[in-house]
């Protein structure tokens, strides 16, 4: 209540502050009553009502209050705080975890929350903590690895994320600066997941990336900065292209078996007779066919979490790069080129219809691009050669370029009429 009051009076007096912080002479016995609350408490039987309250409290308190005027001894009492609320998150997540009872899962949840106001403050404002600034900013970099690297190990599919939790928490209260390393962080563990030389068998029946897994939960929950850090990202950094032109190397051909890959793409045939595959012996060409399928296989497994972040407001910076992306491709010369379109079909579709402004934010040069792709989406849309997804992410890219991206461009709707005379009505007649 303390900090909502605050905000109102900020935003009601042109962002004046209340100085002193009305918590400021409290905050010592705050963190003194949390800890008698607490003391004892490891999430095994004794958690309850009170132990819940003091976890939010002591939340509240890292978030809400001034921190500056800290003892020694109050800064102890944080330490022992968060290490007791780390040994209960960053415990080893198995089958035991999904047995926990609501009282049990609603503790955890409260210290997840905890521990990622913790790293939000000792991340942001230890510049502004003279005297406590460090020994928080210390504690807040020893945590978050532990946390990242517990955030990409295995799990059940069922059972809740607390570590993910505790880093959507350090992005939604802490500055853009500690999204950027949450999520450099990731981005690179996913890069490193995609190059690993793993047999197919071992990511059958799919795939499984954690670390982009974990990316999706914090574009969901970890508020707008996630998305915001993740869309400029630029060299050195690993960059969100990065992650979609490792989708599409091919996967090691001497990993692949008969039978590894279950419910593979239906085989695609290539758009136009050239390159060196006509020229190959029939078991090449089958094995460069297996290759191909295998990459969009693994591809398929982690799009619906990558599509998480190209359907946020930010998406928007990264049109133009994903546009320019896909025009390079078109038409696809070589097996590679169909599957970077297989990959990148479904993310542009979920920026040119996700709830954002790229239409008014759209340079004129990529408008040209997109009108010029609309022939080619058309073609790709109707055509039996591809499967099922990728088509219906290249119509959908094909109805937002024509009922969005016409004006100024095509305000006469010629584009519209050339795809039914040359496109529509005669692939509609051949299919009668």
């Amino acid at each position: 209540s303390c900090y909502v009051a605050l905000k109102v009076w900020e935003r009601n007096n042109r962002g004046v502050q209340v100085h002193p912080h009305p918590l400021s002479k409290y905050i010592s016995q705050i963190l003194q009553k949390i800890a008698t609350a607490l003391k004892g408490m490891r999430g095994k039987g004794n958690d309850g009502p009170l132990t819940l309250a003091a976890a939010g409290a002591f939340e509240s308190a890292l978030t809400s209050a001034d921190l500056s005027g800290l003892e020694a001894g109050d800064m102890n009492v944080i330490e022992e705080l968060l290490d007791l609320m780390s040994a209960v998150v960053l415990e080893k997540v198995d089958d035991a975890a999904s047995r926990d009872d609501d009282t049990l899962r609603q503790w955890k949840k409260s210290c997840a929350r905890a521990l990622g106001a913790a790293i939000a403050t000792g991340l942001h404002k230890s510049e502004d903590l003279p005297n406590t600034g460090e020994r928080l900013e210390s504690l807040a970099q020893s945590l978050l690895p532990k946390v990242l690297a517990g955030s990409v190990c295995l799990s059940k599919p069922h059972l809740e994320r607390y570590d993910w939790m505790v880093l959507a928490g350090a992005c939604a209260n802490g500055s853009p600066n500690v999204s950027e390393q949450i999520v450099t962080s990731l981005l690179s563990r996913t890069i490193d997941d995609l190059q690993k030389k793993v047999d197919v068998r071992e990511c059958s029946p799919k795939f499984q990336c954690f670390s982009l897994m974990a990316l999706a939960y914090l574009v969901r929950c970890g508020g707008p900065n996630v998305g915001k850090v993740f869309h400029s990202l630029s060299s050195p950094a690993t960059t969100p292209l990065d992650v979609i032109n490792e989708l599409c190397v091919p996967l090691d051909q001497d990993s692949l078996q008969d039978g590894d890959i279950s419910d593979p793409p239906k085989q695609v045939t290539r758009q136009l007779p050239v390159g060196m595959s006509h020229l190959q012996l029939p078991d090449s060409l089958a094995k460069d066919e297996e290759m191909k399928n295998a990459t969009i296989q693994r591809a398929y497994s982690v799009m619906p979490y990558l599509i998480e972040a190209y359907v946020c407001p930010s998406s928007t910076s990264s049109c133009d790069n994903l546009v320019a992306f896909v025009d390079q491709i078109l038409p696809p010369l070589s097996e590679l080129d169909e599957v970077k379109l297989y990959v990148a079909f479904p993310l542009l579709a979920a920026v040119l219809n996700g709830q954002n402004d790229v239409w008014k934010v759209v340079s004129s040069a990529t408008g040209e691009r997109l009108q010029s792709m609309t022939t080619y989406l058309a073609q790709f849309s109707m055509s039996e050669d591809h499967d099922s997804f990728s088509r219906s992410a290249a119509a959908s890219c094909l109805f937002a370029i024509l009922i969005h991206g016409g004006e100024g461009v095509d305000s006469g709707g010629e584009n519209i009429k050339n795809l039914v005379d040359r496109v529509v009505y005669p692939a509609v007649t051949e299919s009668v």
